[in-house]
């Protein structure tokens, strides 16, 4: 998808769905798996936050703390990648947005 400004004169690829809001914080295998098994044909972005809980982290203002450090552990698991394997997913960059055929 192309999103453009008001007057035109910019343009930003983006992906045609986003997912994961309502899963901030709350991101687990289960989740993860519902929202791979239902999605379309097309470019699909996912929010998460993974990372570690570190002296930098704990000195932001975040409601995110070891929640991160569960994603990292869920989304660089074996689970995952089978999952995404058996459902055909391609994990792309923003990089390949503007390449990829799925764009409008």
């Amino acid at each position: 998808m192309l999103a453009r400004s008001a007057n035109g004169s910019r343009a930003l690829n983006t992906p045609e769905r986003f997912y994961g809001i309502t899963q901030t914080g709350f991101l687990d295998l289960r989740g993860f798996a519902d929202m791979v098994r239902s999605l379309p044909d097309g470019i699909s972005e996912l929010m998460c936050h993974p990372g570690y809980v570190d002296a930098e982290l704990t000195r932001t203002p975040t409601r995110l703390g070891v929640q991160r450090e569960r994603e990292l552990e869920l989304l660089t698991g074996p689970e995952v990648r089978r999952l995404l394997e058996n459902a055909g997913v391609e994990l792309v960059s923003y990089r390949d947005l503007g390449d990829c055929r799925f764009n409008g």
